[in-house]
């Protein structure tokens, strides 16, 4: 009867040992919150310090670029500057070099205007006259282009016809292969302009019957660039 009693009272302490295992797991699963949170904070802070530094680093390739980009638009406008000021000085000197040249021709002009003058006072002109007047205003001409180191220059009867510096204006047929692809004939005189060819002589040329062709050329007022 008593073993009963004792075993009956001993049952209840039994049923006490799940009790302490229950009260263990809250803890146990309060401190692994605790640590989840302490883990979440601290990714959290670096995520913070990695965008703040992207961020600065974004700050500072736009302040690059934005300096580059003032950098550029200054540099155009500079350019910009310098080549007004250069057509400006260009101009100036161009100017400056073509002032002799006319006033020379306002005095030409001037010559021309007196001799007609003279002409209509005078009831008629030998030919001879005419010819002396027309002859002097043309050195009057090659005078002012000879200041700016402009010269004529000609070519001789049977001279070789030279491409470089004659034009073929019209050909003339010959019998003669001596004198094939020569100059028969100046039409209009060659200009060089410190040596340089300004314009070509225009000149008749001889061909050769057989041929019948001219040299081939630019044309008679064919010049070439300066």
């Amino acid at each position: 009867m008593h073993i009963h009693e004792m075993s009956s009272a001993e049952s209840p302490g039994a049923n006490q040992v799940p009790l302490e295992s229950e009260e263990q797991e809250p803890v146990a699963q309060s401190e692994d919150t605790e640590k989840g949170q302490e883990s979440a904070t601290e990714s959290s802070a670096q995520d913070h310090a990695a965008i703040r530094e992207l961020l600065e680093q974004l700050g500072a390739i736009r302040s690059l670029t934005d300096e580059m980009v003032s950098l550029a638009n200054s540099r155009e406008e500079t350019i910009g500057h310098l080549y007004e000021e250069n057509r400006r000085l260009r101009a100036g000197e161009l100017k400056q070099a073509l002032k002799s040249t006319v006033n020379d021709l306002i005095r030409l002009y001037d010559m021309i205007r007196d001799l007609g003058v003279a002409w209509r006072a005078r009831e008629c002109l030998s030919r001879d006259e005419i010819c002396r007047e027309l002859s002097f205003l043309s050195e009057c001409l090659l005078d002012i282009l000879s200041r700016q180191s402009v010269r004529p220059f000609r070519a001789d009867q049977g001279e070789a016809f030279d491409p470089k510096l004659h034009c073929a204006v019209r050909s003339v047929s010959t019998a003669s292969r001596e004198l094939d692809r020569t100059v028969h004939e100046i039409v209009t005189e060659g200009f060089l302009w410190d040596d340089r060819v300004v314009r070509f002589l225009g000149a008749e040329v001889y061909v050769l019957a057989e041929r019948a062709e001219p040299p081939k050329t630019g044309g008679a007022d064919k010049s070439p660039p300066v």
